[in-house]
């Protein structure tokens, strides 16, 4: 049943993106797509292609959750206001913290019983 827990961590992953991209970018900075893929992959075990990953992080940037900008030959980018008051009203709601650390993804913030 490997595979199908695989595919179960992968599912897991594509729903939580967003999530998981706007809490990279607050913890180191920005967000280069090239890396996010090897972070994907060493962190969660995820293989993404590079479409994945571009289509997601431009859907983030028109909905102005991050905004790219040029450095040097690539394209960065960081979180923007709405994006920062997002990921604090989803780190803000105690079920939710549960659930994301079970994933891996913690805010820092530890949730009473």
């Amino acid at each position: 049943m490997e595979v199908g827990r695989w595919k179960f961590r992968e599912r897991i992953f594509h729903a939580l993106f967003d999530v998981i991209v706007l809490k990279f970018i607050k913890d180191n900075g920005s967000l280069a797509g090239y890396d996010f893929m090897i972070y994907a992959r060493q962190r969660y075990g995820v293989r993404l292609s590079s479409g994945t990953v571009y289509s997601k992080i431009y859907s983030l940037e028109r909905q102005g959750l991050i905004k790219g900008r040029t450095d040097g030959r690539r394209k960065v980018y960081v979180l923007t206001d709405k994006g920062e008051a997002a990921l604090n009203s989803i780190f803000s709601d105690p079920l939710a913290v549960q659930f994301l650390k079970l994933f891996g993804v913690s805010s820092g913030i530890e949730v009473g019983n």
